[in-house]
């Protein structure tokens, strides 16, 4: 390719490198697309613009004298625009078997009605020079569409390698954009409607584009589904890249057999994706000041929110008792659970060491406050809590006195500062004391109990 998109949900801008290290963008107009095969494509250029107040048009700062020295304005008319494709395009016979024929596809399939696509008057031919680089579509374009036009093989035409009209030498006039040489395929999505953190969205498609299926992707993530992210050199059904490759090397020699099977595959799979991306925008949605908001999360009984953290890579969940227990997990042990649901148990509670004060995620090396209902203040290293699974009791991480109880925990905003004392050493304040972090003795710990959850749902070693 000699060109390249760049676009935001405002504006699309096509650049294309015209030789001598030079270079020319052009915004696409509002409500257009570009077809762009393999050629360059811009037919109509303001120098002027580009070389000025740049409204639509951009290029390398010499262009001009470019064009002039090597006498590249090929216009009959000085009123005629510059035209980027007559000057440093192509025209060969190899273009009007590889390149124009997919223009003009694209373009019949997008834009049915607006001229005579076929026959000896057509306006464009698969072999024209002139089809537009950007055109407004008949109707608004779906990804739908897209998936269509890129995996074409000039269905209803006498081109049509697997169609039935023609003949074989028609058949197989013009190279198709659907092939089964593809090995992926990629739309990208960006939605001005959604926050900017999910307005993207690639669907992807791998193997053969007539006989493979899209699926979404979103930006801002770490991690992507064993069956999507896998792929190694061995052929099997439970990798999605290998599937598709399979299902095209099945169905390529036997295309009016399985085209149907096929076609309910990509619906049905495409039918799965979009209903995945309004699950997840509507977990994510926004919501105005005057609105109640959605569920996070579901409580029983007399529960109440106590904190809410942001997890980070290589950190722990600290929790804290009003008697001074604390446990500290690995963030990675608590599973990922749906918006509206009750969540899992971080701990194993008493009544002893009475409810939960709060809970903070943390490094290891991060110093963590605790205050009392008396104003003592005890600032202690997370590391002092050893690491333990979530479905433990914990240790004791400090002891109000006879009377007092923890009614805070915060992380020191000093930690890790080389001004503060390294030592490790705790501060105590008030003389308030702290105790050792060994587990208390086993048989003093509380079995469990299940209780019924509401509406039906179920958890997961359910939430206090």
């Amino acid at each position: 390719m000699n060109g390249v998109a760049f676009s935001d949900s405002n504006e699309i801008w096509w650049l294309e490198t015209v030789g001598g290290h030079h270079w020319i963008a052009k915004r696409v107009p509002d409500e257009a697309y570009v077809t762009m095969p393999n050629q360059l494509g811009i037919d109509e250029f303001d120098l002027e613009d580009a070389l000025g107040d740049q409204e639509a048009h951009m290029c390398s700062e010499d262009l001009a004298e470019f064009i002039e020295t090597n006498h590249l304005d090929l216009a009959v008319e000085n009123t005629t625009p510059f035209n980027p494709r007559d000057a440093f395009g192509s025209h060969s016979d190899s273009d009007h078997v590889y390149n124009t024929p997919r223009a003009w596809y694209m373009q019949r399939f997008l834009n049915p009605y607006d001229e005579v696509w076929d026959g000896p008057d057509a306006d464009h031919k698969p072999t024209s020079d002139d089809i537009p680089w950007a055109r407004q579509p008949e109707r608004k374009v779906t990804i739908e569409d897209i998936k269509y036009v890129l995996s074409s093989h000039y269905q209803g035409t006498p081109f049509d390698p697997y169609g039935q009209l023609g003949d074989e030498r028609t058949r197989h006039m013009y190279r198709t954009i659907g092939i089964n040489r593809q090995s992926q395929l990629a739309v990208m999505q960006i939605r001005p409607y959604r926050p900017q953190a999910s307005r993207a969205i690639q669907w992807m498609a791998y193997g053969s584009n007539p006989f493979n299926t899209l699926v979404p992707f979103f930006p801002n993530v770490d991690t992507t589904p064993a069956y999507l992210e896998d792929t190694t050199t061995r052929v099997t059904s439970e990798n999605f890249y290998w599937a598709n490759r399979i299902i095209a090397a099945l169905c390529d020699g036997a295309f009016r057999s399985t085209s149907n099977a096929v076609e309910r595959y990509q619906e049905k799979t495409g039918a799965m994706g979009h209903r995945l991306v309004a699950a997840t925008d509507e977990q994510l949605r926004p919501m105005g000041r005057s609105t109640s908001g959605v569920r996070g999360m579901k409580f029983r009984g007399d529960d109440e929110l106590l904190s809410m953290e942001v997890p980070r890579e290589d950190t722990d969940l600290l929790i804290v008792t009003e008697s001074g227990y604390a446990k500290r997990t690995p963030v990675d042990e608590y599973p990922t659970k749906s918006r509206g649901t009750l969540g899992v148990r971080v701990g194993k509670l008493v009544d002893e060491r009475g409810g939960l004060v709060g809970a903070l995620v943390v490094r290891p090396d991060e110093d963590v406050m605790v205050i009392t209902e008396s104003g003592k203040l005890v600032q202690v290293n997370a590391s002092d809590v050893r690491p333990t699974t979530r479905n433990t009791m914990g240790v004791i991480f400090a002891r109000p006195d006879e009377g007092d109880r923890i009614i805070a925990i915060t992380r020191n905003p000093d930690s890790g500062d080389d001004s503060s004392d390294d030592s490790g050493d705790e501060v105590v304040v008030d003389s308030a004391q702290t105790a050792s972090t060994e587990d208390l003795p086993q048989e003093n710990t509380l079995a469990e109990t299940d209780a019924p959850t509401e509406g039906g749902d179920t958890a997961d070693d359910t939430d206090k």
